[in-house]
């Protein structure tokens, strides 16, 4: 009995533990803030000792921009507080705003009404596309320069220096133009003199365009230039880059040659297209011209136009379409009707 007195109860104590609920997470976007302000603050004061006063002051300006119109109105804005309908010999500038008023109407003199004639083209091709481009450009410029502007009568006359500067212009352009004519006589002269070359030349055409002299030589019915579907040419093609390169040599013009295909789908499996043929076959014109003379610095642009820009628009599939254009490209600007302008060559 007094072993089973002695006996004592264990007794096992067990802790629940019970974690607290969720408290937010509000602090950490307030902690990313605190962060990001510090990381600008101290870009600040960096950037503050890094850049030097001018640079400063160029930050300065950037963020101070100036009013569009200062006026003695006291009125801000564009109009400088004044409306759309009044006159504007009113405003403070004196003179109507944009680009077209800048350019003075000329007086009824004798070379205004020379501009009114078309430059002719001794000896050069008269009919084409660029011909009627040219003209309707031409057209088109001279009316709205020759249309006269209202307020327009107010503005300065031309400076001197101006007057001199035109001047000068005219006379390049002048020069240029002699020479591209002299130079187109002197092509067809060459490919007449030639025997072989002959029947080969009624596939030449030259003229000239805004952009400068153009040679184009174009397929006829049965006279390809260039291989179906490959840019190697024929033996006449490449006599006659030869002849024109041994002419062509003699001006300092930069060159743009363009390859043109007709409308005929033409693509390979590989995806070999219009595109590519007659970039190939524009440059392998490059490398005859340069083989027979033509500095390689004066080739300015490589191009394969395809069917974009047909010879004959009415017939896509006819044979001149498929050609290879020369230009040698002007140097001096062409000035517009009213301007000044390049007499007719003689």
């Amino acid at each position: 009995m007094a072993g089973q007195n002695d006996l004592r109860p264990i007794i096992i104590k067990r802790v629940k533990k019970v974690e607290g609920g969720h408290h937010g997470g509000a602090w950490k976007v307030a902690y990313a803030d605190f962060v990001t302000a510090m990381m600008a603050f101290f870009l600040l004061l960096w950037l503050l000792n890094a850049t030097s006063e001018a640079q400063k002051q160029g930050i300065a300006d950037y963020f101070d921009p100036v009013s569009v119109s200062e006026t003695t109105s006291g009125a801000g804005g564009v109009l400088g507080g004044q409306t759309i309908t009044q006159d504007s010999n009113r405003n403070d500038g004196g003179s109507p705003t944009g680009l077209v008023t800048q350019i003075e109407p000329d007086s009824e003199t004798t070379d205004q009404e020379e501009t009114d004639q078309p430059l002719p083209l001794s000896g050069l091709a008269q009919n084409g596309p660029a011909d009627s481009t040219q003209s309707a450009n031409g057209g088109l410029m001279s009316s709205a320069i020759a249309a006269p502007i209202p307020g327009a009568a107010s503005a300065a006359p031309p400076s001197p220096q101006s007057a001199e500067t035109i001047a000068q212009t005219n006379a390049q352009a002048r020069a240029e133009q002699q020479r591209f004519s002299a130079t187109a006589e002197s092509l067809r002269q060459a490919l007449q003199a030639s025997p072989e070359l002959r029947e080969a030349a009624k596939q030449v055409l030259i003229d000239i365009t805004p952009e400068g002299m153009r040679i184009q030589l174009v397929d006829a019915e049965g006279k390809p230039m260039f291989q179906t579907g490959s840019s190697r040419m024929s033996d006449e093609m490449v006599a006659l880059l030869g002849k024109i390169a041994g002419v062509i040599t003699r001006l300092p013009n930069r060159i743009a040659i363009a390859g043109h295909t007709d409308a005929a789908p033409y693509r390979t499996t590989n995806g070999y297209s219009n595109w590519e043929l007659s970039a190939d076959r524009a440059n392998s014109s490059r490398r005859v011209l340069t083989e027979s003379g033509v500095r390689p610095a004066r080739i300015y642009q490589i191009s394969g136009k395809a069917a974009s820009e047909p010879l004959i628009p009415d017939n896509p599939l006819d044979p001149a379409n498929r050609r290879i254009t020369i230009t040698l490209l002007r140097e001096s600007p062409v000035l517009p009707p009213g301007i000044a302008m390049v007499p007719a060559v003689p």
